[in-house]
């Protein structure tokens, strides 16, 4: 009898996609009462169960969008390099299925020229005008047509999209060469505000960062991380005064126990790009200590390094966070 050495190697017989065949049978089941809902961690939930590998073959920003948009969620591959990595984060995060849920609006007293430092530094093409809950201009304009620079934007009718970009400097250095511009009257609280930058940053709160516009616009960044949005800006003014202006949004997601105190410091409601009248040392202590608060938690973003989908599923589990 011929023995067949090839069976006893066979553990067991294995099948690839060609050799399976389902073939649809009648069900009372019908889609709309089938879940398939999972969570990936305990902040994290999927509307399927479906996550890409992080790999350089697999997984760019393309294929994470793909995937939240039908409720999966991809992971972005570390082979690149930390700034590429981020852009595709970034990518993914911009993308939203063409919904801007955080947007970024200013008052109509705003001036043109700080318009444009604000959409350099967030890389914005377009700013809202809004009044309170009323959106007072929503068209567009060409800022290289602008006669005056220091109109309010509710006079200019528009808001500038971004011309150019402008540079973005470690630390509160740029920051403090500003102070040149600054009235004498107003250099105490300029400087207050770029102690209070080293004290966020020294504590190891957020990426204090200081962008210069190519006109010279000045605005002090303390970013967040890992999502690297702030709880506030510090602007020096086209006429040198230094200003404040609140997310709320981000309060919401890092420091929400703060949001009442910073409101009562400053003397105004904290809203959506909202400018407080007036800074103060009371002001600026109690923003430290919600960047204390923010820094304890990491709201409903992902990890930077494997961030991937925020769509459908991210979106779901950032509206119940």
């Amino acid at each position: 009898m011929e023995h067949n050495i090839l069976a006893d190697k066979l553990v067991a017989v294995g099948l690839t996609f060609d050799d399976v065949l389902i073939a649809p049978r009648y069900s009372a089941v019908v889609p709309s009462e089938v879940a398939v809902d999972t969570r990936l961690t305990a902040r994290i939930a999927m509307h399927v169960p479906v996550l890409s590998s992080p790999m350089d073959t697999v997984t760019e920003a393309a294929m994470a969008i793909g995937l939240a948009q039908e409720g999966g969620l991809g992971i972005i591959h570390k082979n690149l390099a930390a700034r590429a990595q981020a852009a595709e984060v970034l990518k993914v995060k911009r993308y939203e299925s063409g919904v801007v849920r955080d947007p970024i609006t200013i008052p109509p007293q705003m001036t043109v020229r700080d318009v444009k430092a604000l959409q350099e530094s967030h890389r914005f093409s377009g700013l809202p005008v809004v009044e309170g809950k009323r959106v007072v201009v929503p068209q567009r304009i060409e800022p290289e047509k602008i006669d005056h620079p220091d109109r309010s934007a509710g006079d200019s009718a528009a808001q500038p999209p971004a011309t150019g970009v402008g540079t973005t400097s470690p630390g509160v250095e740029a920051f403090r060469r500003s102070f040149s511009t600054v009235p004498p009257e107003h250099r105490a609280i300029a400087e207050a505000c770029a102690r209070w930058g080293e004290r966020i940053a020294s504590a190891g709160l957020a990426d204090v960062q200081t962008y210069t516009g190519k006109g010279g616009e000045v605005v002090l960044l303390p970013r967040l991380l890992p999502e690297r949005s702030g709880l506030a800006s510090i602007y020096i003014r086209s006429d040198g005064r230094p200003a404040l202006q609140v997310w709320r949004s981000v309060f919401e997601r890092r420091a929400p126990e703060a949001i009442e105190r910073v409101a009562a410091a400053g003397g105004a409601a904290i809203g959506q790009g909202t400018y407080v009248p007036a800074l103060t040392d009371d002001l600026l202590d109690t923003l430290f200590d919600a960047y204390t608060e923010a820094a304890t938690t990491t709201g409903s973003s992902a990890n930077g390094s494997t961030a991937g989908a925020f769509g459908k599923s991210i979106s779901g589990s950032a509206k119940s966070a």
